[in-house]
C-alpha cells in the first residue's frame, strides 16, 4: 500500500512540500485556528475540525477542547437516545388497561387479587372520597383469617404466592433511576410503601394474635416485590396524593437527584465535581475534608495552600508561643522553684528552621487529609465563570475549566496596608512578623485584637521593649468586661505599654535611625498650624501593623453575590444570595479565628447534605464556638459575657473563683487568673464560662460539652477533676453561683 505522505519520484523531501501534502490530505484545517497537537489528536479520535470552527470562539483549538467537545458530544447523543426510546415505547401497543374502578386504587387492586380479598364488599375505604387502599384490603384479609371465613387453600396458594414474590430478586439500581427519573423522586418515595405506621422499615407490622398468620405477614412482604415499584412508578398524581408511605423508605439515590444543579457528578471525569471549595485557608481546607468524607466528589481550588492559617497565622503563632512560654517557666523556676538557670539565650536562626519544620509537618497532615477524603487539590487561582464552571490558572499558566453542582467561597481576605508602610523599612506586616531574623529591641505594636496581644506577649517574654498603640477603648472587644480588664492589667505589669483612645499623627527617623511615632487623642483636631496636641511619643525600632483586612472578592464579579459593607452576605445556613453557591470563614465577615472558620465548613457542609436529603438545615451557634487567645495570661472564653446574659435573661447568676490559687498552677508567678461563669436563675442553664489565667484554653472542653447538651450547674457538679489541677478552679467557681 502506498502512503500519500511518501515522496513520488524524484520529488525532493523538504517542510514546504510536506506541508503542501498535508494540506492537501486535510485540507479543511488548513484556515482552521488550531495547535498541531490539537490536529494529530483529532485525527486520532476521527473528528472533522472543520466542526468545530466557531464552537471555542476565535481562540485557538488545544487538546483541551477537543476532550470538552467530545463530553459535550457523549452528553447530547445520551439525550438523543433517551428520546428516541421514549418515542419507541409511546408507539408501541398500549397494554390492555385494566377494568377502570375509581372506587379503588390500583395497587390495593392487585393486592386484593393476591389475597383473595373481595373489595366489592368493602363499604368505604380510607382514601378521599372513600377510596380503598391497599391498607384497607390488608384489614380485610387479616380479618378473614381471624374470622376463619378464607378456605385453607386459598390462604395457602396466597402464602406461596406472596412467598414467591417475597424471594425474587431485587429491582436492580438500574431500574429505580429509570423509574424514578419518569416520575420524580416522589413517584419512588410513595411506591416503597403506602402503610408507613413507625415501623423501621416502613411496613405496618402485625399485632400478636395476628403473627402466625402466613397471609398477613406475606402481605408485609409484598412492599418489596419489583412489580410494586414499577407499578407506582406509572401512578397519577392523584393517587400519588391518596397513597400514605413513611419519607424514612425513600431510596438513597434521592440524595444524586437533589443534589445540586443537575444530576451527580461524573465519577469518570477529572473536571466534574459535586462541590468545589475556592480557597485554600483553614475554613476552605476543613471544607473541602468534610465534603469528601460525605461522598460528595470535591475539588479544592487554593491559589495560596494553608492561607493565613499556616504562613503569617496560628500555626508560626503558636509555635512561638510555646517556645515563650519555656522562657517564662525557665525565668519562673530560676526565681521561685529552687532550679538553677546559668544563661538563656536564643538562637534565631534555629527557632526560624523548627518553625518552618512545624509548618511543613503541618502542611502534610492537611494534604493526607485530603488524600483519605478523596479530595482533588487544583493550586492556582480559581474564577468562576458563571453558575456551574470555574476556571483554575496554576503559576505556570496552565488553565484548567471545572464543573461544579455546589460551590463554596473560602477566599478569606486581604491585608490594608497603612498610609506609612512603603516610607520605612522597618515596618513589619502580618506576613513577617513571625519571620524575624532576630528580635528588635523595642517594637510598637499598632492595632488591636486577638493577634495583637499574642504578639505582644511573645517578643516581651523574648527581651522586646512592646508597645501597643490603638484608637479603641481596649486592646480587646466582644469579650467580658473583667477580663479585658485583668488582660490589659497583666500585660502593663509584664512591661508592655499599653496606649488606648490614641492615634499616631506623625511617624518620623531621627538622626540615629530611631523611629518616633507621635501619639494625639482620637478626637483631638489640629491647630491652625496643622500640628496636633501631642500626648507624648513613642520611640522604636521596629513596627508591627496589625493591618485592617477586607474580604476578598477578586474573581467573584460572573457569580453576582450581595455584598454588604465588603462582605459576602449569606443566611444563617451559610448560603448566598446565588442558588448553590455558599459562603464561610473570613469572607462573610462573621468570623475571624482559625476555629471558627472550621466551624461554619462543617455546618455548610452538613446543611449540603441535609438539603439533599430534604432535611432541616441547621444554623451555626457563635455563642457556642470558643475564642482563645494565646497571650500571657491566657485568654479563653465561650458562651454570653456579663453584658449579653443581663440582656437576654431576666435572671442571672454568676460564680467567681480564682485560678491562680489552684495547686495546679506552677509557673504563674502573678496568681491573678480567675474562672467567671454565668448561669440563668431559673432553669440553672450555662450561659457562658470565662477563663484567665494558665493553661485557660485548656479548661474549656467539658464545659464546652455541657453547654452543647444545654447543660445545667447540676450536671457539672457531677463531674469529678483530678487533684490537683487547674480544673477544680472550674468547678470551684459553680460551687460559689449560690454561696
Amino acid at each position: 500500500m502506498t502512503d500519500q505522505n511518501q515522496p513520488k519520484g524524484n520529488e525532493r523531501l523538504s517542510l514546504r512540500n510536506l506541508g503542501q501534502r498535508k494540506r492537501e490530505v486535510h485540507p479543511r484545517e488548513n484556515n482552521l485556528r488550531s495547535t498541531p497537537a490539537a490536529r494529530r489528536y483529532a485525527r486520532e479520535k476521527g473528528i472533522d475540525l472543520s466542526k468545530l470552527d466557531g464552537f471555542f470562539g476565535n481562540r485557538r483549538i488545544t487538546e483541551k477542547d477537543i476532550d470538552l467537545y467530545l463530553e459535550k458530544k457523549r452528553i447530547v447523543q445520551k439525550r438523543v437516545h433517551k428520546d428516541q426510546a421514549h418515542e419507541v415505547r409511546e408507539s408501541l401497543p398500549a397494554e390492555p388497561a385494566a377494568e377502570e374502578d375509581e372506587g379503588i386504587s390500583p395497587l390495593a387492586r392487585k393486592l386484593a387479587e393476591k389475597l383473595h380479598v373481595d373489595y366489592h364488599k368493602i363499604e368505604s375505604g380510607s382514601g378521599p372520597e372513600g377510596r380503598i387502599l391497599r391498607r384497607d384490603i390488608r384489614e380485610a384479609a387479616q380479618k378473614a383469617a381471624e374470622d376463619g371465613a378464607e378456605p385453607e387453600s386459598d390462604a395457602a396458594d396466597a402464602s406461596e404466592s406472596l412467598k414467591a414474590s417475597a424471594e425474587s430478586e431485587a429491582l436492580p439500581k438500574e431500574s429505580i433511576d429509570e423509574t424514578a427519573m419518569a416520575d420524580g423522586p416522589a413517584a419512588e418515595a410513595d411506591s416503597a410503601d403506602e402503610a408507613g405506621t413507625g415501623a423501621p422499615n416502613g411496613v405496618e407490622m402485625p399485632d400478636a394474635t395476628a403473627e402466625s398468620d402466613k397471609a398477613s405477614a406475606a402481605a408485609s412482604d409484598l412492599v418489596r416485590n419489583r412489580d410494586r415499584r414499577r407499578l407506582a412508578a406509572k401512578m397519577s398524581a392523584d393517587e400519588l396524593a391518596s397513597a400514605d408511605f413513611n419519607p424514612e423508605m425513600a431510596p438513597d439515590y434521592t440524595k444524586i437527584i437533589n443534589l445540586g444543579v443537575a444530576a451527580k457528578a461524573d465519577p469518570d471525569s477529572e473536571r466534574d465535581f459535586d462541590a468545589v471549595v475556592l480557597g485554600g485557608g483553614a475554613a476552605g481546607i476543613a471544607a473541602a475534608i468534610a465534603a469528601g468524607r460525605k461522598g460528595f466528589k470535591t475539588a479544592l481550588v487554593a491559589e495560596n495552600f494553608g492561607g493565613g492559617f499556616l504562613y503569617g497565622g496560628a500555626v508560626e503563632a503558636r509555635f512561638l508561643y510555646e517556645n515563650a512560654k519555656l522562657i517564662r517557666s525557665c525565668i519562673g523556676a530560676r526565681r521561685n522553684k529552687g532550679i538553677v538557670v546559668d544563661k538563656l539565650s536564643l538562637d534565631m536562626q534555629v527557632m526560624g528552621s523548627e518553625k518552618q519544620r512545624a509548618v511543613d509537618y503541618e502542611a502534610a497532615v492537611l494534604r493526607s487529609d485530603l488524600m483519605d477524603a478523596g479530595v482533588r487539590v487544583f493550586e492556582g487561582a480559581g474564577r468562576p465563570l458563571a453558575p456551574g464552571f470555574i476556571d483554575v490558572k496554576d503559576e505556570g499558566g496552565r488553565q484548567e475549566r471545572l464543573n461544579w453542582r455546589k460551590l463554596i467561597v473560602a477566599t478569606g481576605t486581604l491585608p490594608q496596608p497603612a498610609a506609612f508602610m512603603e516610607d520605612y523599612d522597618e515596618v513589619i506586616t502580618d506576613r513577617t512578623i513571625f519571620n524575624l531574623d532576630q528580635i528588635p529591641q523595642e517594637l510598637t505594636i499598632i492595632g488591636d485584637g486577638p493577634i495583637v496581644c499574642e504578639v505582644a506577649s511573645i517578643y516581651a517574654t523574648m527581651g522586646s521593649r512592646v508597645s501597643i498603640i490603638t484608637a479603641a477603648d481596649n486592646v480587646l472587644k466582644g469579650l467580658d468586661a473583667q477580663i479585658i480588664n485583668r488582660l490589659e492589667e497583666q500585660m502593663k505589669r509584664s512591661g508592655i505599654g499599653v496606649h488606648t483612645r490614641v492615634k499616631p499623627v506623625d511617624v518620623y527617623k531621627d538622626s540615629l535611625g530611631a523611629i518616633h511615632i507621635e501619639l494625639a487623642d482620637t478626637d483631638a483636631k489640629p491647630a491652625a498650624n496643622g500640628r496636633y496636641p501631642k500626648i507624648t511619643t513613642v520611640i522604636s525600632s521596629a513596627i508591627y501593623v496589625a493591618s485592617e483586612y477586607r474580604v476578598n472578592t477578586r474573581g467573584l464579579d460572573a457569580l453576582r453575590l450581595d455584598i454588604d459593607e465588603g462582605r459576602i452576605v449569606i443566611d444563617e445556613f451559610g448560603r448566598t444570595s446565588v442558588a448553590n453557591v455558599y459562603a464561610i470563614g473570613e469572607a462573610t465577615g462573621r468570623c475571624t479565628l482559625a476555629h471558627q472558620g472550621r466551624a461554619m465548613a462543617q455546618m455548610v457542609v452538613d446543611n449540603i447534605a441535609l438539603e439533599a436529603e430534604g432535611s432541616k438545615l441547621r444554623a451555626i451557634d457563635f455563642t457556642q464556638v470558643p475564642v482563645c487567645i494565646h497571650a500571657f495570661p491566657e485568654v479563653a472564653t465561650i458562651g454570653l459575657d456579663t453584658r449579653r446574659a443581663g440582656v437576654a435573661h431576666e435572671d442571672v447568676r454568676f460564680g467567681l473563683a480564682p485560678l491562680g490559687s489552684e495547686p495546679g498552677s506552677l509557673f504563674d508567678e502573678d496568681k491573678q487568673g480567675f474562672v467567671k461563669v454565668i448561669v440563668d436563675g431559673e432553669t440553672r442553664e450555662i450561659l457562658g464560662v470565662h477563663i484567665i489565667g494558665e493553661e485557660a484554653c485548656g479548661l474549656l472542653g467539658q464545659v464546652q460539652a455541657l453547654m452543647a447538651m444545654r447543660g445545667t450547674d447540676a450536671d457539672m457538679a457531677r463531674i469529678v477533676n483530678p487533684a490537683p489541677s487547674l480544673a477544680q478552679a472550674v468547678q470551684n467557681a459553680f460551687d460559689k453561683i449560690d454561696a
